[in-house]
């Protein structure tokens, strides 16, 4: 029986067919799910080149942040040593010291933004990742279930499936017999 309602494309079998294991007994029509795999494919791309680019900019953004803080920091300090000399006011003094901790906090808040020991802007972007890929294997997995298979060798003993036919999912279109272990007993006439 189809997992997935779907237009028959293929029947390869007629009734008493021996079948092995693993051909091929019927194809639905997979066309849909083929352009909704190339389209999540593409998503998956994109997902995958905002992850790198996230990384990128995170990379960017600590190391601006570290040169931006040590630079407020030997900036300060420098101040500290002309206001002892009388070369600086207070006020300026202050606003050298106010400029390095925003420089501090702004590198603080880059080193706490982490999911265990990834920065989040990046773990959300490789979660995205994860979900598009997750969204084509389950699209690969139903359009391989529109592929129906032999699960054994035997004999086709009910056919009801014809190309072009719609079928609902769960509907008998097939039944496999396993003749593997048959043995008949009976008396046949010497003519038959």
């Amino acid at each position: 029986a189809p997992k997935y309602a779907g237009k028959i494309v293929e029947v390869n079998v007629k009734l008493g067919d021996k079948v092995e294991t693993g051909q091929v007994l019927l194809v639905q029509d997979t066309m849909d799910t083929e352009l909704t795999i190339n389209q999540d494919q593409a998503a998956l791309q994109q997902a995958e080149a905002d992850a790198l680019g996230a990384e990128a900019q995170f990379s960017s953004d600590y190391q601006k942040a570290q040169v931006d803080y040590q630079t407020a920091e030997m900036n300060y300090n420098r101040y500290v040593i002309l206001k002892n000399e009388g070369a600086v006011s207070q006020k300026e003094l202050d606003t050298m010291y106010q400029a390095m901790i925003v420089a501090k906090s702004a590198l603080d808040n880059l080193e706490t933004q982490n999911v265990g020991d990834v920065p989040a802007s990046i773990a959300s972007k490789r979660a995205a990742q994860a979900k598009a890929g997750y969204v084509v294997q389950s699209l690969e997995k139903q359009r391989d279930d529109l592929i129906i298979r032999a699960p054994r060798a035997g004999v086709i003993s009910y056919r009801n499936a014809e190309v072009g036919a719609m079928v609902t999912a769960n509907t008998k279109v097939l039944s496999l017999t396993d003749t593997s272990g048959m043995y008949v007993d009976c008396p046949v006439s010497e003519t038959d």
